[in-house]
């Protein structure tokens, strides 16, 4: 990654309308920090338009008076940016479902960063594969941060949460990748890095290969050899980094609840994680770590992929 790690950035505006606007304001704020250039993008779209025999010229009327009108919102965003010295274009575009029209818009505009809202939602909803968020997280091919709070960084403090004990192949190229990208984040904003692992200790419950559980019983020396070997792989990962081991955590339990913990505990403004694709029945039940652990963190979470990453995600819609 460059020197400087973010020249234009993609604030993806939900309802231009609204008095209170965290995307912008985060992203402005990074823009603001870098002297990247900010695009403030809408995707539009009315489902009564996709109703079979609906007169196309009035489909024609509706999409241009609704751009016309988010056009507008977002130029009213745009000058009190533009007053204060940033770079800001606007682009209301006719498209849809909303994570597919952003994935097309970062294809077309090429960011460096992809900054979206997260609003709590229940778990099951994640099951329908309709939620913005998470197919945002599937398909966004560039880093994509999420806002979960509106609170204004001061000195930011970036935690980025690696697995080098993953077994997955690629695992250690997307830590290197997460690394990468947290530092960058924190070098350009002034910020500090701390580096966290979350893992089971060998004595949790363990699923049995038919659903069960159990507990395995492991000796104390055993469990203590296990810990000092997470340690030294933790610090192996992080080594070309140069991090001081005040800042390498390691924390024990599901890394979907050890690691928001971990995120508390150290004040993190925002948590650096990874995603990497599965299959679609794999998706549907268990989803991904950076998935289950959207909900409980307690700051903004900044998703990337490993390099070569592809989107399914088509250049024009469909």
């Amino acid at each position: 990654m460059s020197s400087q790690p973010f020249r234009k950035i993609l604030a993806c505006i939900e309802s231009p309308a609204d008095r209170e606007q965290p995307v912008l304001r985060r992203a402005a704020g990074i823009a603001q920090r870098t002297g990247a250039r900010l695009i403030l993008f809408h995707g539009d779209f009315a489902q009564l338009t996709v109703v079979p025999g609906f007169p196309s010229a009035v489909v024609r009327e509706d999409a241009d008076s609704r751009l016309a009108r988010s056009t507008r919102l977002l130029e009213k965003l745009a000058q009190p940016l533009r007053r204060r010295g940033l770079k800001v274009e606007v682009r209301a575009v006719w498209d849809a479902p909303p994570h597919e029209a952003i994935v097309r818009e970062t294809l077309r505009s090429r960011p460096d960063l992809v900054v979206a809202g997260s609003r709590r939602r229940a778990f099951g909803a994640r099951l329908f594969l309709t939620n913005t968020d998470w197919q945002l997280i599937r398909e966004c091919p560039v880093p994509l941060l999420f806002v979960k709070q509106d609170t204004p960084w001061r000195s930011v403090r970036v935690v980025a949460a690696i697995d080098p004990l993953h077994p997955r192949g690629g695992s250690s190229k997307l830590d290197r990748r997460i690394l990468e990208t947290a530092g960058a984040f924190s070098a350009a904003l002034g910020g500090r890095l701390d580096v966290v692992h979350a893992y089971m200790p060998l004595s949790a419950a363990i699923p049995h290969a038919y659903g069960d559980a159990y507990a395995m019983v492991v000796d104390p020396v055993t469990e203590l050899r296990y810990r000092k070997g997470t340690e030294r792989a933790l610090a192996k990962a992080t080594a070309a980094i140069g991090l001081p081991a005040a800042r390498l955590h390691i924390e024990t339990g599901m890394p979907s609840e050890a690691i928001p913990a971990a995120a508390r505990r150290l004040r993190a403004d925002v948590v650096v994680m990874g995603a990497i694709s599965r299959s679609a029945l794999g998706r549907l039940l268990i989803g991904s770590t950076a998935e289950r652990t959207l909900d409980l963190m307690p700051c903004d979470v900044l998703i990337v992929k490993p390099r070569g990453f592809k989107t399914h995600v088509a250049r024009r819609a469909g």
